[in-house]
């Protein structure tokens, strides 16, 4: 019995071996497809998107933040969290080494300077203050103490920056707007889900050379963003990503071989849609391009990834 059990499995890796050499004969070593799954019979639930009042009325606040105001209030005393607009000189060896006039301050961020705003908490506006923080003298003036007021919703207002006329069109947008935030992000993420069933379903043939190249265009992506915040590529690794440097490489390489299947799915699906499918895609995505000749490789997978999206959809 175990005799042909060896038997069994040294057939099997036989025919692997074969399979792979009768690959290399035929295809070479380019990376492709050899099987894609029927993509026209996966079924995909989309997600039931509502908004509901406490986000609207969350995303009013933001506005109304965005929108308002600097008033001066007819207040004395400063307090923690007020915006005060002051005046500042810096003497150091009793020589006047900085000075700023008229900055609104909001005291407590620090924004301005930590042991000015803290020392003026709780002093009369329109004083001169005077203290001294090792060989450096402050001269600080509060001139005023301010608000941030949002106007109101006139109907001024909202024509000028929602084009409607009442506060429950104006509610009504609102919820339009975020109901299409929400659909962008869950068709993408639907979207991803779709290819990744397709993948998952198909057979590849993959060179390392191309798996190489993507992985290369992603080291030199976070190389690039290491640069951005400043600090070494190790260091990146270790803050933003919370991995070892093994680990990160690991990643990137699983992805990079995705990167590639993607490309070789979307290619093929690509060259099986007809003209009709292309077209009404290309409107469906927002592609601007019409061109069907002149398209890029980014564009072209949008467009398949809509075409899929719509094909797959309940």
């Amino acid at each position: 019995m175990k005799l042909k059990k060896k038997i069994i499995i040294f057939v099997i890796v036989i025919t692997l071996i074969l399979s792979v050499s009768v690959l290399f004969v035929l295809f070479g070593k380019e990376s492709r497809l050899l099987y894609c799954s029927n993509y026209e019979k996966i079924e995909i639930d989309f997600v039931n998107l509502e908004i509901s009042e406490l986000q609207i009325d969350a995303y009013i606040d933001e506005i109304k933040k965005d929108y308002s105001e600097l008033q001066v209030l007819d207040k004395q005393i400063v307090e923690n969290g007020d915006v005060v607009n002051l005046d500042c000189k810096v003497y150091k060896d009793g020589v006047l080494i900085d000075s700023i006039t008229k900055i609104d301050v909001m005291i407590g961020t620090y924004n301005f300077n930590r042991d000015v705003e803290d020392f003026i908490i709780g002093k009369k506006i329109k004083t001169t203050l005077l203290f001294t923080v090792g060989n450096s003298t402050y001269e600080v003036v509060a001139n005023q103490i301010k608000k941030f007021v949002f106007p109101g919703f006139t109907e001024e207002f909202l024509v000028k920056n929602y084009n409607v006329t009442s506060y429950s069109e104006f509610r009504n947008k609102i919820s339009d707007i975020l109901y299409d935030e929400q659909y962008f992000f869950a068709k993408k993420e639907t979207q991803q889900e779709i290819v990744e069933k397709i993948i998952n379903q198909s057979i590849f043939f993959l060179n390392d050379d191309d798996v190489d190249i993507h992985y290369q265009q992603r080291l030199e992506y976070y190389k690039n963003l290491s640069d951005v915040y400043g600090v070494t590529f190790e260091e990146y690794i270790y803050q933003y990503e919370g991995m070892s440097v093994d680990e990160f490489a690991e990643k990137c390489y699983n992805e990079s071989v995705i990167d590639l299947k993607t490309e070789l799915v979307v290619e093929y699906i690509w060259n099986q849609m007809d003209v009709t499918e292309i077209s009404n895609s290309i409107v469906d995505s927002g592609v601007k391009n019409t061109s069907i000749d002149d398209l890029s490789s980014a564009e072209i997978r949008l467009i398949v990834y809509n075409y899929l999206f719509n094909l797959t959809i309940k």
